[in-house]
């Protein structure tokens, strides 16, 4: 019992770079399997549009007001591309991709929220499967 030794230096060198790479690989690298993932767009509280994440598309919505918002999936990223709401927090979002995520323009009450499943036929899967 004499202290820290160089193999304790080493081991926990070698703990910390495990668990940054580790990290990096679960929240830096981008999602693959964005196949059964949907793009929920929503105006006002209501659905206007379902769309997979599989296609490469630029869509523009506009309110009742006369405002407008672009916005672009493409490569299964989904990214505001541009608004004419006056602090555009919307566009500096950047990037969505994984089930969970959301860009949101307020001043327009504008949605994009991604969601886990396709939409088609999800009553026909069960949720879990107990033995």
């Amino acid at each position: 019992m004499t202290g820290i030794k160089k193999k304790d230096i080493f081991f926990l060198i070698f703990l910390s770079l495990s668990g940054m790479i580790l990290m990096w690989c679960l929240y830096f690298v981008p999602d693959k399997s964005h196949s059964s993932l949907s793009l929920i767009v929503r105006q006002n509280g209501k659905v206007i549009e379902t769309l997979s994440l599989d296609q490469n598309i630029t869509r523009t919505v506009s309110s009742h007001q006369g405002h407008t918002n672009v916005f672009q999936i493409q490569d299964g990223l989904v990214t505001m591309k541009q608004a004419d709401c006056g602090d555009h927090t919307c566009v500096n979002t950047g990037s969505i991709s994984r089930a969970g995520q959301s860009i949101v323009c307020l001043p327009n009450k504008l949605v994009l929220q991604i969601e886990a499943g396709s939409g088609k036929n999800e009553g026909d899967t069960p949720d879990a499967v107990v033995h």
